[in-house]
């Protein structure tokens, strides 16, 4: 009768008494670890020219729809559980707007963010009170057909980051198809939308062989990633070792996920293994083709290495979900779309990225801030690094998880700044500029910006039908900004 009621209120939108503090914190952290857990990929499997979903979710956790009484909460890692693993502020994300892209429509997307976000006593965010949207890929309301599968997905991102940054603004934008024509359009909406945090929760089809989920097109993508000042975030994949994209694209913050588990023998509370099992596990290794971007320093990979961070992804060990359209409610998910939403959601908890920075290379400046994930692996590879967990960085969990919000924040950084302009003054577009090995390009009136950690640089700047201008010995401090005008000469 007691789960009755509630999920009667819940259908009739009143509020329903929620315990606090402490209290909900306890009635949270039922998810099992079975040996051999029942999963199944919520999305098809990618087509050439698709993107596909990367969420799993558990067939053996029987479905139930509703808010539950705290005498018997959903199964699965909640909102308390995952702020509790990884040191997370329970207000977080207020001011921030995460963007979510997905492909297809979540058409009961709001109704069961509703539903989830009342079981666990976070604030309403919905569309009358302006915290929730949801957009096409032109911005407008004209919603592609209904997807059981990418409605999981979608249940799936709005959930995490409504875990990680409970007081967020989300932003859920729409492909009209996972096609990646599509999914990039949404990609361009969601920051044209004004989003600092961008999450994406899909890759293309992958396994352990060099390149299998590359293209070299792909270096054109990139320029849909490739957003300073915005935090991108991408999950690694659930095909075990191997590159996705656009998790491979040294402009997002590539996600790797770990199974996560309660642990009272350490300080923590907590202890995480890579995510491998018979069900799938974390994508990892170097990319055929995107460069190594100037923060990685790992010596194994001479391009982009995958992966930067991690979060929970192992469905045995995963988080609860709800899902009503393809769903039977309550269910426990997993996958890198599980890991992707909450780096992203951290990220907003952290604050606004500082402008002309890159997000993904904050937790690079900043290690120690984050729990070192040491044990498991994703398959076989050489050198072994990029595959095996281990001190410090490694393939299948970067850095390691989130430690509280200072590896996700700029530390020590001046900018560069100037314009571009030929022998005559007129201003160049579309220039390449370059500190070191950090990288701008012009806009329509000659302008860039570069920030970059203090120290000294040599410049350059790259225009086809140009001389290669350089300036040596620019130096650049703490909270600084310094002029450098560059002429070309043709």
């Amino acid at each position: 009768m007691a789960a009755l009621t509630a999920a009667a209120v819940a259908i009739l939108g009143l509020p329903v008494t929620q315990a606090s503090g402490s209290a909900a914190a306890a009635t949270q952290g039922t998810a099992e670890t079975p040996s051999h857990p029942r999963v199944e990929q919520v999305c098809s499997s990618p087509r050439k020219g698709e993107f596909g979903c990367l969420a799993m979710r558990r067939t053996d956790v029987k479905g139930i729809k509703g808010v539950q009484p705290f005498t018997s909460t959903p199964n699965g890692w909640g909102p308390a559980d995952l702020q509790n693993a990884y040191n997370l502020p329970a207000n977080g994300g207020t001011g921030q707007t995460i963007a979510i892209v997905a492909a297809y429509d979540g058409q009961t997307a709001e109704a069961d963010l509703a539903v989830y976000r009342q079981q666990y006593g976070l604030p309403p965010c919905t569309a009358d009170n302006g915290c929730f949207r949801k957009i096409d890929q032109r911005g407008g309301t004209d919603y592609p057909e209904p997807d059981a599968g990418w409605a999981g997905e979608i249940s799936l991102d709005l959930d995490m980051l409504s875990a990680a940054a409970p007081h967020a603004h989300i932003l859920l934008v729409e492909a009209d198809s996972s096609r990646f024509v599509d999914m990039l359009a949404a990609v361009d909406q969601a920051v044209a939308q004004g989003a600092k945090f961008v999450s994406n929760s899909y890759g293309s089809g992958y396994d352990s062989s060099p390149g299998s989920g590359e293209d070299p097109v792909e270096l054109d993508w990139d320029g849909h990633y490739n957003r300073p000042g915005v935090a991108m975030v991408a999950a690694s994949g659930d095909s075990g070792y191997g590159v996705t994209y656009p998790a491979a694209s040294p402009y997002v913050t590539a996600v790797g996920g770990t199974a996560l588990t309660r642990d009272a023998g350490t300080s923590r509370g907590w202890s995480e293994t890579v995510w491998h099992s018979s069900a799938g596990g974390t994508g990892s290794g170097c990319s055929l083709y995107e460069p190594k971007p100037a923060f990685q320093t790992d010596t194994g990979c001479d391009k982009r290495t995958v992966a930067d961070v991690s979060a929970v992804a192992d469905p045995a060990t995963g988080v609860s979900v709800y899902q009503t359209y393809g769903g039977s409610g309550w269910s426990v998910f997993g996958g890198t779309s599980a890991s992707a939403p909450i780096i992203a959601g951290t990220y907003a908890s952290a604050g606004t990225p500082v402008e002309g920075s890159y997000p993904n290379s904050y937790p690079y400046a900043n290690p120690s801030a984050l729990n070192d994930v040491t044990q498991g692996f994703n398959g076989s590879c050489t050198p072994s690094y990029l595959c095996t967990a281990g001190a410090g960085y490694d393939g299948p969990t970067g850095l390691g998880t989130p430690n509280g919000l200072a590896a996700f924040r700029s530390g020590p950084h001046g900018e560069v700044v100037g314009a571009v302009t030929d022998s005559s003054g007129k201003a160049l577009a579309g220039v390449t500029v370059m500190a070191g090995d950090y990288r701008a390009t012009t806009d329509a009136q000659g302008h860039y910006s570069l920030t970059v950690p203090p120290g000294t640089y040599d410049m350059a700047a790259y225009a086809y039908g140009y001389e290669v201008r350089k300036a040596h010995g620019v130096v650049v401090g703490d909270g600084g900004k310094v002029t450098t005008e560059v002429p070309l000469v043709a």
